[in-house]
């Protein structure tokens, strides 16, 4: 139905409806509500829905959305216990595209560093797609490099510093 009026997220309401979660998907000793009681909650538009349970959980429930919802919205875990619902085409390779239009600047110029599943689009993007020691699997096997040090132990500022102080930082067209 081209009128049919849009829920929150962008998506219709009945949509949001039948994606409500299954009695199997939430833990006992914690309190959920269904999807369609967040909709109906919502006062504003929302740009990003953040879903927080135990990792084993958040499995079968990012299939499920994505199975259900994955024509309209992108559906995926940032970190093992969190699950990250936004509209489709939000992801930080898209926007570091976006940027670099932007600015004219060409992706193979781009250094991108991180470790969460959310920053595999932008790792896979960049010129140099960097690991921190300490980022998820994924991250690490789609990087060409993993730093030597974690988030908690400066790992970026010691990736930079290494970088800037070493001959091989000329020819960083030719690792990517």
């Amino acid at each position: 139905n081209q009128h049919e009026e849009l829920g929150p997220l962008g998506v219709p309401g009945e949509a949001l409806s039948s994606a409500s979660l299954d009695k199997s998907m939430i833990r006992k000793d914690k309190s959920a509500r269904s999807v369609a009681e967040l909709a109906v909650n919502l006062r504003l538009p929302a740009d990003k829905c953040l879903i927080v349970g135990e990792p084993e959980d958040l499995v079968p429930l990012e299939e499920k959305l994505r199975q259900e919802l994955g024509l309209r919205l992108n559906v995926y875990r940032s970190e093992p216990f969190y699950l990250e619902v936004v509209p489709k085409g939000i992801d930080k390779a898209a926007s570091l595209e976006r940027l670099l239009e932007r600015v004219q600047i060409k992706r193979e110029e781009v250094i991108a560093i991180g470790d969460g599943y959310n920053d595999l689009s932008m790792i896979k993007f960049a010129g140099l797609g960097v690991a921190m020691a300490n980022a998820q699997p994924p991250v690490k096997s789609n990087a060409d490099r993993i730093t030597a040090f974690t988030n908690d132990e400066d790992g970026v500022a010691h990736f930079i510093h290494d970088l800037l102080n070493s001959n091989t930082h000329q020819n960083i067209h030719e690792i990517g």
